[in-house]
């Protein structure tokens, strides 16, 4: 009988992700798998030092690396396929796909101009022609091997959205996959983990037969974890010292990032607020009444953006502390821990922010202005337009912590431990001087200039940024 084959689309040339695809193969052994190295699709999402380039692919000695591992390769870079063409809806699909990848990873904060600038009309050209070409690669690799499964990385950008939309086609299963070299785990599903109202139920699913001991062990750990891992905790440290406002009853208003949800084309955006600043003013105004310190914490996402765009929120926000001048206001690049401010606080009020989660972990009332990824498993109040508002003034002070514990508890339960190296098969840390040659042939100097682009957007932000 003939062995199922399965397509592994690699999105990231990491030892974490040859890991993974070992412990796959290990585990699937009545399946053929081929790793499908797609991740020169990223142009220019990794910078050249973080990637190898056709030397790399190139070499005999990435043949025998994948036979070590006993799958199959294929260069997705040297692939020409025949190009299949998006139907309209696909087309709408991969649309938003695109607008979300160059708000999130190359302009950072750009805005809806009648005539987008030179650089957004490229890349936008750019990420079309590459999505068409995995599109149409990997519709051509599904009948080529008469593939059964796919494994494509969880993303809502162009690259691996191209190749959900080409397996759905094709009527080939989907699993997608999420590494983290930190923790040495994964996780595999059959569902995107954008599909918010789907997570929800399986998350609730995947609880239900758990007793609340467990659920509370799983979910510390995940908050612990998350205090560690925070990837602005560098801002935080020794932040005890660093509030310098009052210590009870505060009213924490935490704002979001708004790039991790304007191109999903998912069950989002549920809210008629124009934006996140009225509804806190709106919410604010319901408050005021019970004896609250209000806090506004600005993401400090926005330390990240184009500072053109971000100065232009600053200027918003500034526009809101005049209006509510009794607001606290901790920027960006402030030390101070949200973790410490959730601590002092009687009521968190966000748009869509995990701090929703977090604070209703730990049985605070919680206030979401919009539709965020725990907002029907746990115990929150949805203020979604001014209709809701009246909805504040039944609000518990006392909500069960329990469903933001079972979402928290289903996150620690779908990560699988990712045995390190069990194969011997290591990738070598190549220097950036080495790596720099191969960018320049192969056109990723690109991913430099943006990744140096960045750091340059960064420092003038930390440098720029209100911190009182």
């Amino acid at each position: 009988m003939a062995l199922e084959t399965h397509l592994f689309f690699l999105d990231q040339r990491t030892q974490i992700s040859i890991d993974l695809i070992a412990k796959i193969n290990r585990e699937n052994p009545e399946a053929r798998l081929v790793v499908v190295d797609g991740s020169s699709f990223h142009y220019p999402l990794q910078a050249p030092w973080r990637v190898f380039g056709p030397l790399w692919s190139r070499s005999s000695n990435v043949l025998k690396m994948f036979d070590a591992l006993g799958v199959g390769y294929v260069d997705g870079a040297r692939m020409r396929p025949t190009q299949t063409d998006f139907t309209a809806e696909e087309s709408h699909k991969i649309g938003i796909a695109i607008r979300g990848t160059i708000m999130s990873w190359y302009s950072r904060g750009i805005r809806t101009q009648t005539r987008p600038r030179l650089m957004e009309v490229y890349l936008n050209r750019r990420l079309s022609s590459q999505s068409r070409q995995i599109f149409s690669l990997t519709t051509e690799l599904i009948r080529e091997f008469s593939a059964n499964k796919v494994f494509v990385d969880n993303g809502r950008f162009a690259a691996p959205h191209a190749t959900y939309l080409a397996a759905m086609r094709e009527g080939t299963s989907t699993v997608f996959y999420e590494t983290s070299d930190a923790l040495q785990s994964a996780y595999l599903m059959d569902c995107r983990v954008h599909d918010r109202i789907e997570m929800q139920s399986r998350a609730l699913k995947a609880t239900s037969t758990l007793q609340d001991s467990e659920i509370n062990a799983y979910s510390n750990d995940v908050l612990a974890r998350s205090k560690g891992d925070n990837v602005f905790g560098s801002l935080w440290s020794e932040s005890k010292n660093a509030w310098k406002g009052p210590r009870d009853s505060l009213a924490l208003f935490a704002t979001s990032s708004s790039d991790e949800t304007d191109s999903v084309d998912l069950e989002w955006g549920e809210a008629s607020w124009g934006n996140q600043y009225e509804a806190f003013q709106s919410i604010w105004r319901k408050l005021k009444s019970r004896n609250l310190t209000p806090v506004l914490r600005v993401h400090p996402n926005l330390l990240n953006k184009n500072p053109a765009a971000a100065h232009r929120e600053i200027n918003k926000i500034r526009r809101f502390k005049s209006d509510n001048p009794e607001f606290y206001i901790v920027w960006p690049a402030s030390s101070v821990s949200t973790y410490d401010l959730i601590s002092y606080s009687d009521v968190v009020v966000v748009e869509n922010s995990t701090v929703g989660l977090e604070a209703s972990a730990q049985g605070l009332p919680v206030i979401c202005s919009n539709s965020c990824a725990y907002d029907i498993i746990a115990d929150v109040l949805r203020v979604h337009g001014p209709e809701d508002l009246d909805k504040i003034d039944a609000m518990s002070k006392t909500p069960d912590p329990l469903g933001a514990r079972r979402y928290l508890a289903s996150e620690k339960m779908r990560l699988q431990h990712v045995p390190r190296n069990e194969f011997s098969v290591t990738i070598s840390n190549f220097s950036k001087f080495r790596l720099l040659v191969p960018s320049l042939i192969d056109g990723s100097i690109f991913s430099m200039v943006f990744e140096l682009r960045w750091k340059i957007y960064r420092f003038i932000m930390l440098k720029t940024s209100p911190r009182h």
